[in-house]
């Protein structure tokens, strides 16, 4: 764990001054001290660890949540998970500008967009609908999220998590009411 966190760190640091594609696993493993034996028991490639960094910063926490309060059981559930979201990426707007500029920023929206579909598809998994609607569904809304954050990013940050979070429950909240396996009345 502590050679994954300080890869992750390293890669954190080097790609608030260094373009992206100049940051390479031998660059890494030099400035951390780490083999490359080691990076590579790791990690694939710098790819997965800005992959494993968004699940640290953006997923994790909607796990931890989705322990704690069991999926739309509480009528402010999507606020609450979609302003996790936002505040995780708030929380290191440095690092997540740097990555989504021009150049590159379709890789953050690829790596968000495979990280909230599978988080989405675990939000599913009690929901009633056929196996290809839950894989398309949980697809179209974490694509949509990973543009909205890329949109976000490049306008920097000009509105706040909660507003962002508001904006997108306002766009998608009718569908997850229809399909929700637990009826109520969502926050709007």
């Amino acid at each position: 764990m502590i050679v994954r966190q300080s890869i992750q760190n390293c890669f954190r640091e080097l790609a608030l001054s260094t373009p992206y594609e100049d940051i390479s696993v031998t660059r890494i493993c030099k400035e951390t001290g780490v083999s490359r034996a080691s990076f590579y028991d790791s990690f694939q490639n710098k790819e997965t660890v800005l992959s494993s960094i968004v699940q640290d910063d953006v997923v994790d926490s909607q796990h931890r949540m989705l322990e704690t309060i069991p999926t739309f059981r509480i009528k402010s559930s999507p606020q609450i998970l979609m302003e996790l979201i936002y505040q995780s990426i708030a929380d290191h707007e440095r690092f997540y500008s740097r990555i989504n500029r021009v150049e590159h920023g379709s890789l953050l929206v690829r790596i968000l967009t495979e990280r909230l579909s599978a988080l989405n598809d675990v939000v599913l998994k009690d929901f009633e609908l056929p196996d290809d609607e839950k894989a398309y569904t949980a697809f179209f809304f974490s694509a949509a999220n990973a543009s909205l954050i890329s949109r976000w990013l490049t306008r920097k940050m000009d509105v706040e998590p909660t507003r962002l979070a508001h904006l997108f429950n306002k766009w998608t909240l009718s569908y997850w009411q229809k399909i929700s396996p637990v009826k109520q009345e969502w926050m709007e």
